[in-house]
């Protein structure tokens, strides 16, 4: 029986997805009895034929009937846990943890490596089967208490992923299963709401420390941050990434992010609070010509209404005016007085194609017997919260190409039910859902 050559197994580690490499070093594993073999002859007839139903049921089979080497416990919940391969390591890893479901062990590096889907995820990521991992995709399971908070954390598992390079991977994401996926320009791609993932509250997510995901990735292309706190970026270098999603108003991670090195990002979309965080952003010298951006603000609550009003203003005073060809501004409130501002620079957005803007409206139950949100029903019930039903609304829609989102205070009490398109959280301790379907 003959043996893989050493020299073999480390090239392809390093060789570009389909090569040639791949075929020589299956059959040197095939000719040594290594099973594996099989595993890259199937992964490489199904790339090539990704259609053929066969083909993905003897990949499938064969995987079952290796689990236990190649991947223990992966197999034990696959709607946590999927995984998909390629060249005869795994592709993509997808793991969807319960929103309720602390008992999987998610991230918990004291917890003893037993056969929940969290330990199969944290064996997975130490596995040679992982080296060439290109699509990491996590949704933390969700710990609730009752009225007094929702948690969940990353930061174990985002240190097991980074104990070694990640030369493959290219796209990273934290809770981006979460968010609200309308399919536009041909993809569902994630979009932020100004409502936050929770479980009767907005959901406290630690990611922990990513400082080092700019060596350990350096290919990476997209990343999705859906509500991070607990996080820390270090120096963000990342040449190569095309999407940024950052759910967080952090203003220490906002200006991490306006001071890193992204020549290359075309898609911003991130949760801001304060001006001066867009105008950092905006104003960066390092970051890429994005051509889609999305600034996602929290409605403002009384006494903080005059704070959308700057942000636009700060938009309208950026250079990026020009080069956008999508702009998000879902939460976004501002007076009519700053409506108009927006309407008359119409003409600086010249590669605009699309402009999202939210109005609000009640469910007419809610409007008629919540007394418990009385005070929330009166006060985004002004006018500066529905431009759309307002002149000014139609004087946007003849300057630009607004579609609107809508967002709904439904009630918190009664069940109102969860209906396809609206995306539900909490705000002010009630109940609102969007609208991005």
């Amino acid at each position: 029986m003959s043996t893989v050559p050493p020299s073999l197994a480390q090239a392809v580690l390093t060789a570009e997805p389909g090569d040639p490499i791949f075929e020589v070093w299956g059959d040197a594993l095939s000719e040594a009895g290594d099973p594996r073999g099989a595993l890259i002859s199937l992964c490489r007839q199904l790339q090539a034929n990704p259609s053929e139903p066969k083909l993905a049921t003897a990949l499938s089979e064969l995987v079952a009937q290796h689990a236990d080497e190649w991947c223990p416990g992966c197999l034990d919940d696959e709607d946590a846990l999927r995984l998909t391969w390629r060249d005869g390591f795994v592709d993509t890893v997808t793991f969807d943890g319960a929103p309720m479901g602390a008992d999987l062990g998610y991230g918990d590096e004291d917890e003893a490596e037993g056969d929940e889907p969290g330990s199969a995820l944290r064996r997975l990521l130490s596995s040679p089967f992982a080296a060439r991992v290109s699509s990491f995709s996590l949704r933390c399971p969700i710990d609730a208490e009752g009225n007094h908070g929702c948690w969940g954390h990353h930061e174990a598992m985002v240190k097991r992923l980074l104990e070694r390079d990640r030369p493959w991977l290219r796209a990273l994401d934290f809770d981006g299963l979460t968010l609200p996926r309308p399919l536009e320009h041909g993809r569902a791609g994630p979009q932020l709401s100004f409502l936050r993932f929770g479980e009767m509250h907005d959901a406290e997510i630690t990611v922990g420390d990513l400082s080092a995901l700019w060596k350990r990735a350096p290919g990476l292309e997209h990343l999705v941050l859906a509500q991070p706190t607990g996080i820390t970026l270090g120096e963000v270098r990342a040449s190569k990434l095309r999407t940024l999603v950052f759910g967080s108003a952090d203003s220490e991670s906002l200006q991490a992010l306006s001071r890193g090195h992204l020549p290359s990002l075309e898609t911003l979309l991130v949760r801001v609070g304060e001006p001066g965080d867009a105008r950092a952003l905006l104003q960066s010298k390092t970051i890429g010509p994005f051509k889609h951006l999305g600034l996602i603000a929290t409605p403002s609550t009384e006494g903080e209404e005059a704070r959308g009003d700057e942000l636009l203003r700060v938009l309208l005073q950026s250079d990026r005016c020009a080069q956008l060809e999508t702009l998000d501004l879902g939460g976004l409130d501002v007076s009519e007085e700053a409506w108009a501002e927006l309407a008359a620079a119409a003409p600086r957005f010249q590669q605009l194609e699309q402009l999202r803007l939210t109005t609000w409206e009640l469910e007419p139950a809610v409007a008629q017997s919540d007394d418990w949100m009385e005070e929330s029903i009166d006060y985004f019930s002004a006018p500066r919260f529905a431009p759309r039903a307002q002149a000014i609304g139609r004087r946007l829609e003849a300057a630009l190409p607004v579609r609107w989102l809508t967002a709904t205070i439904v009630s918190t009490i009664e069940d109102t039910g969860h209906r396809e398109g609206l995306f539900y959280g909490f705000l002010n301790s009630d109940g609102f859902a969007e609208h991005r379907g």
